[in-house]
């Protein structure tokens, strides 16, 4: 027997809510008159950002995101890096050495703090971005031993996550030329690769030059102002500075010594004010004086223990406001559930129930 329309339509429901959270990954806006509006999916948690270009938005980024390890001072953060994505963090930076011929996420040296591999990380953001469609997620890795672009090609294969990069169609790229998050998920390019020294565009063009397409706030800042001024890359002219994404280090450090190695650790003791939404010294500060200065709140607010601040969820609140984004979400920052993803069935009944009520509109 033949379904009508109706029918259909209802048995497609049926099954979407069978297979649990996958809706919320789809919002519905109401119309002016009140009645409900077209089904729009979800792009980094919000639907409102998907129309967004990846330069035109504020997203939390997690300093030295895998140096978790209990008791290092070394340690920038708590939770695990899944928790961190799972949370809302989307980008994810840290520092990277080479050990015993293997490219390995360490802090300063390997000696202090070793977060294991490099393919490690990748996989496992290739498996979280796998089963959540609808996020995008930005990788920074420090390169201060300058290793050779090509040597993070295996990590990139081997991990599968090169299926997921975004390649950009050049190396210099001003706010105007990003996607927009919508058009990186629907094609499959979401996960942005930056190196701060050493990308190589003819060898592996899917490793962007950070400093190509960003600049930063004072590196390590012992400051706890926090101002909005250059300082990667030394020697950019105004223009350049005005037409390129910011990254604001809000991640206040202190001088300790281990092993007779002076290195930078979080200030810990004044955590509550630096990751505040308001405030001296805040995170919410720190955006209102890049608005100032630049007319443009950050693109990434790179922080410490990012779960910590005047309240939970803080951080990502002042990044929620910058954003002109609700801030109140299922989760501590407004990321999905972890088991908000769909699977390729899930998917295909999405956009055929979304092609379906288009048709029985129209």
């Amino acid at each position: 027997m033949r379904m009508s329309g109706g029918a259909m339509l209802l048995w497609m429901m049926i099954s979407l809510i069978g297979h649990g959270t996958c809706l919320s990954a789809v919002t519905q806006k109401a119309s002016r008159d009140g009645s409900p509006g077209p089904l729009r999916p979800l792009c980094n948690g919000h639907a409102d950002l998907c129309d967004r270009r990846f330069s035109n938005i504020t997203h939390v980024a997690a300093h030295n995101s895998p140096f978790n390890e209990f008791g290092n001072p070394g340690s920038n953060q708590v939770e695990d890096v899944e928790t961190q994505l799972n949370d809302g963090v989307r980008m994810l930076q840290f520092q990277t050495r080479v050990r015993d011929g293997v490219v390995h996420m360490c802090h300063t040296s390997c000696w202090i703090l070793d977060a294991g591999p490099l393919v490690d990380l990748l996989r496992l953001v290739m498996t979280w971005l796998s089963v959540h469609p609808y996020e995008v997620v930005t990788l920074l890795m420090g390169n201060g031993d300058r290793i050779p672009a090509a040597n993070f090609t295996s990590p990139m294969v081997d991990s599968g996550l090169v299926d997921y990069v975004y390649e950009p169609p050049q190396g210099n790229m001003d706010l105007d030329s990003w996607p927009t998050l919508a058009d990186m998920i629907q094609n499959g390019t979401r996960a942005v690769v930056m190196l701060d020294y050493g990308a190589d565009a003819r060898t592996v063009p899917y490793l962007i030059d950070e400093f190509a397409v960003m600049w930063e706030t004072p590196f390590s800042p012992t400051d706890a102002t926090f101002p909005c001024t250059p300082d990667r890359p030394p020697g950019a002219n105004e223009s350049t500075r005005r037409s390129t994404m910011i990254m604001a280090n809000h991640n206040l450090n202190q001088n300790f010594s281990i092993g007779g190695q002076e290195i930078l650790v979080p200030e810990y003791d004044e955590i509550y004010d630096t990751n505040a939404d308001q405030g001296n010294g805040s995170v919410g500060e720190a955006v209102a004086r890049c608005i100032r200065d630049w007319n443009r709140p950050p693109t990434f607010i790179l922080v410490d223990f990012y779960r910590q601040g005047n309240f939970p969820g803080s951080v990502m609140s002042a990044a929620a406001a910058a954003n002109g984004i609700d801030s109140v979400r299922p989760s501590v920052n407004g990321a999905l559930p972890h088991k908000a993803g769909c699977g390729k069935t899930e998917m295909a009944l999405i956009f055929t129930l979304l092609w379906l009520i288009s048709e029985l509109v129209l």
